[in-house]
């Protein structure tokens, strides 16, 4: 369009929202909620000035992601409509990138800040901007906080009318930029007795360090300034994923110890991490596990990583029961170590009537009753279902083993009663269990894995579909570590420690699991790989303290593989 006359249109009312990236536009809540329920088609208008003419682009938008409690709302160009206005994806993502605005997370009581949008009042089709200073960022509304604004433009004698500026950006100019920030979204003008006035001159907004604890969308604009694209990690430079990979197994050839243990012979492998491999600490059952798991996912073909070596001390340290346990363990096998090690040793595809005879023994031993406490954890459950899709697809156990897993999901009444799961699968007498982000995606992971060897259930699509729409929602990448106590002998106890790296969990759950059909996966899963990205040194990944398992460079060393490979698309 070439005039404003967009602003009498009948039936089109308009409502204010900005642009935070090439593919995100960010509003309020109660700005488009109805468009949902009466499915309203929505478009994002933009001046666009040139040195002579002005003209207005229409993009057609619909909505990704949104939070009730702080509302506000996520927009994404809808590719269907964009025929409509002869626009390509590219030319629409352009135009957005034209227009973005900066996102900032400090906004302080006593800040001078410009408020955007288009008032009752405005006199064209375009936007108005009033200044306004920050009265308070605590302002109680109902079960969290907002910022408060106050303006005299609102409270004058003949004050503009701040209707229609919710979802308009809240700017502040901040010193190492050369633009304005947004550091809040308007989400609420307080009525007052005087007409078409705010009260008390007020403005409500949501910040945006809030915003993006709810929206990914948000928290990846913020991050990353643009969220164009999600970000190509095997774009040139030294962090590439060609690199890395050939870091990881430099890191792995420098560790690998030969150990000549008296009881045993000689043992080939790693301990538990790479640090311990330095000083030649004696090969773990997990640790020479995840290297040769690493050692295939690399491809390396270095002969000094020899494979047959590796499974060969594999098979050495087995248990006299049968299984492989932890080294802090008492020393019986247990059934997460084994199939763990017995994965390894199928995808490394030595010794096939070993590894069956291995396999049957631990199928047959599976049972509630044999491990009651560890069939009551999430970790260990979808342990052993995807060491049996892995190594006894046929098993008469894995579907039952899935159910399992099923029943143990609960409902967040916090969002939206979506199926989760915790670290305890629910049973008589045991306590509720808490949410987990690190135990819902390793459920998807291994419920899509099952699926994809017995086929899908209406209950394993749902469960898989609303526990991706639960880490949508819930967003927490931070660590977890978990404690699993079985009774020993006598007044000791069988204590293993598990480390849960979250955000490779996420990751892999929306590559494994997500059709694009879930709202918010796509960043989601782009913030979960700058998270696991932030854990990489050079060769391998680091949990704490400088401690580096092999464990851990095993899942982000999948992780970055995986996403690269969904990344790259031909040109």
């Amino acid at each position: 369009m070439a005039d404003e006359t967009a602003l009498a249109n009948a039936g089109e009312p308009l409502r204010t929202a900005f642009v935070i990236s090439s593919r995100h536009i960010l509003t309020a809540w109660h700005c488009v909620r109805e468009s949902l329920t009466s499915h309203t088609q929505l478009w994002f208008r933009l001046r666009i000035d040139g040195p002579l003419t002005r003209s207005y682009a229409y993009i057609p938008v619909r909505v990704t992601n949104y939070d009730i409690n702080f509302d506000v709302a996520a927009l994404t160009i809808d590719p269907a409509r964009l025929t409509a206005v002869d626009l390509t994806l590219q030319t629409a993502a352009e135009i957005l990138s034209a227009a973005a605005i900066d996102l900032h997370p400090e906004v302080s009581v006593d800040h001078t800040v410009q408020v955007m949008g288009f008032p009752q009042s405005g006199v064209g089709a375009d936007s108005d901007t009033n200044h306004a200073t920050v009265a308070g960022i605590a302002l109680p509304l109902g079960e969290v906080t907002g910022v408060k604004l106050t303006g005299t433009a609102f409270g004058a004698v003949n004050p503009v009318d701040p209707h229609g500026i919710s979802g308009g950006p809240v700017l502040r100019r901040i010193a190492t930029a050369g633009r304005p920030a947004a550091v809040a979204v308007i989400r609420a003008i307080p009525r007052g007795a005087i007409p078409e006035a705010a009260a008390g001159a007020s403005l409500i907004a949501t910040r945006m360090t809030d915003a993006a604890t709810w929206l990914p969308e948000v928290a990846m604009a913020m991050r990353t300034g643009d969220t164009a694209q999600p970000q190509r990690l095997a774009a040139v430079g030294e962090r590439n994923v060609l690199a890395v990979s050939r870091a990881c197994a430099q890191t792995l050839r420098d560790s690998v110890v030969l150990f000549p243990d008296p009881e045993l012979g000689p043992l080939t492998g790693w301990p538990h991490f790479f640090e311990e491999a330095l000083v030649k600490e004696r090969p773990t059952a997990i640790g020479t596990a995840y290297g040769l798991k690493l050692t295939l996912l690399l491809g390396e073909d270095d002969g000094r990583l020899d494979r047959p070596a590796l499974a060969e001390t594999l098979w050495k340290l087995r248990r006299t029961d049968g299984g492989w346990a932890t080294r802090s363990g008492p020393g019986i096998g247990r059934q997460e170590v084994s199939w763990l090690i017995l994965g390894a040793l199928a995808s490394a595809g030595f010794d096939a009537e070993r590894l069956t005879e291995a396999a049957a023994k631990a199928e047959a031993e599976l049972s509630p009753e044999a491990d009651p406490v560890g069939m009551a954890r999430t970790n260990i459950v979808c342990a052993v279902i995807r060491g049996l899709a892995r190594v006894r697809p046929d098993s008469r156990k894995l579907a039952p083993f899935r159910e399992i897993l099923l029943e143990g999901a609960v409902q967040d009444p916090r969002h939206d009663d979506l199926l989760c799961w915790g670290s305890r699968l629910p049973a008589a007498g045991v306590r509720a269990s808490i949410p987990s982000m690190a135990h819902t995606a390793m459920a998807v992971v291994t419920l899509a894995r099952a699926d994809r060897v017995l086929g899908p259930t209406g209950a394993s699509r749902s469960a898989v579909e609303q526990a991706l729409r639960w880490l949508v929602a819930r967003r927490s990448l931070v660590n977890s570590i978990e404690e699993i106590r079985r009774i020993g002998t006598g007044d000791r106890h069988d204590l293993m420690t598990i480390c849960h790296f979250t955000a490779a969990w996420v990751a892999r759950a929306v590559l494994t699991a997500s059709t694009g059909r879930v709202p918010g996966t796509d960043l989601l899963l782009d913030m979960a790989v700058q998270e696991v990205w932030r854990s990489y040194t050079t060769g391998s990944w680091e949990w704490e303290e400088q401690d580096r398992p092999l464990w851990m460079t095993y899942q982000g060393a999948c992780v970055i593989r995986d996403y690269a490979m969904r990344a790259w698309t031909p040109s």
